[in-house]
């Protein structure tokens, strides 16, 4: 990725644990459909996820807790891994930057609206992918709710 700083490994652990954790809850219904289940055990049973509701697609306060328990999770790991920006450099950055782009765009859709993980299509939508697409392409990555890290341009 273009590493132009040291001591870069523990925002890059926490940026790769916010990205994987958005990933699993966004898809966590339809892995559940399947069989396949890779959220922590004891979070499920502490909040009392019934899986076979869960597969019928039906909203509960316990999916909607289990939901945000998981966006408060995700935002402090955004918040720590966003320090990697700083030591990267400016494609690095970019890269990295758009990726946390979506991160952050998935976690708060998932925050502001639980159910959007019971849905086939997806916690964003078509057009919203489609932006942070052009965003990327455009170099317009910014408006990050977090300190974009300084580097070498080119």
């Amino acid at each position: 990725l273009g590493v132009i700083k040291p001591n870069f490994e523990h925002a890059a652990f926490d940026c790769g644990r916010a990205v994987m954790l958005t990933q699993l809850m966004s898809r966590f219904v339809q892995d559940a459909r399947q069989n396949r289940i890779f959220l922590a055990e004891e979070d499920l049973q502490s909040c009392e996820i019934e899986i076979q509701r869960l597969k019928l697609g039906k909203s509960t306060p316990t999916l909607k807790h289990l939901v945000r328990l998981y966006c408060w999770r995700i935002e402090k790991l955004l918040n720590s891994g966003s320090q990697l920006l700083g030591h990267l450099d400016y494609d690095g950055r970019r890269t990295v930057t758009s990726l946390l782009g979506w991160t952050w765009k998935t976690m708060n859709q998932m925050r502001i609206n639980p159910d959007s993980i019971l849905t086939d299509s997806g916690v964003l939508t078509r057009q919203d992918m489609f932006r942070l697409k052009a965003k990327h392409v455009l170099g317009l990555e910014g408006n990050l709710p977090f300190e974009v890290g300084s580097g070498t341009h080119h």
